[in-house]
């Protein structure tokens, strides 16, 4: 049997990481999941926490391209669902306290 061209629906999903590790609590940009089995034929659902990304993409069967949603601070795990196949990686991503900028004192 030749090879597929992208992952087999059967194969597992795994996390291995996010680059970056930790990110704004305000959430974006842009981060990358690295891990296998994903299959740029379907669509993919990534979650930090309980909130799903806003925007993602399949970059192979072992990359994907995530915008971090906002959150809280801390440690949240990464789940990533493609049909009926899934991945968790528990405290694969830490939010930290928004950058402040000068729009909050007041003036008198």
């Amino acid at each position: 049997m030749a090879a597929a061209p992208h992952a087999e629906p059967d194969e597992p999903l795994t996390i291995e990481q996010v680059q970056p590790p930790e990110g704004s609590a305000s959430g974006g940009p842009f981060a990358t999941v690295l891990g296998t089995g994903f299959d740029a034929h379907a669509a993919v659902e990534v979650r930090f926490g309980d909130t799903p990304s806003p925007r993602t993409a399949v970059i192979g069967s072992t990359r994907l391209q995530v915008e971090i949603p906002p959150g809280t601070e801390g440690p949240v795990t990464i789940r990533v669902r493609q049909g009926s196949r899934s991945a968790v990686l528990p405290e694969g991503f830490r939010y930290t306290a928004p950058a402040h900028e000068g729009g909050e004192e007041h003036s008198h």
